[in-house]
């Protein structure tokens, strides 16, 4: 997300390396659920608007409240409204760095 704003951008593409090609790798989930049993998992992916003001813990805390009240759209919609208002109260209403999250509900395959 952080670069986005640069695809299609031939000079960015020729002096900082920035192609549309993405990188890509599969990451077995079923070590980081330490033995609970879930059918999926969710990841959430925001831009450093987000992250300035909303730590780790805090954004899994919004996350699972939101996600039963409405999914993934849920909370997408609460971080960007929290991120907002945070930004908005710090700078008296001036300034605002970009704010993107985006949620998905990851399924987890069974072993084997």
């Amino acid at each position: 997300l952080n670069m986005s704003r640069a695809l299609g951008d031939v000079t960015a593409h020729r002096q900082a390396g920035i192609t549309a090609m993405p990188d890509t790798r599969t990451v077995d989930l079923r070590p980081l659920l330490d033995g609970r049993e879930c059918s999926e998992v969710l990841l959430v992916i925001c831009t450093d608007g987000v992250w300035e003001f909303l730590e780790g813990p805090k954004v899994a805390d919004l996350a699972l409240e939101a996600v039963d009240d409405g999914g993934p759209e849920a909370v997408v919609s609460r971080l960007v409204t929290k991120a907002w208002d945070q930004w908005m109260s710090d700078s008296n209403g001036w300034i605002c760095d970009d704010i993107t999250a985006v949620c998905l509900r990851l399924p987890i395959a069974e072993a084997g």
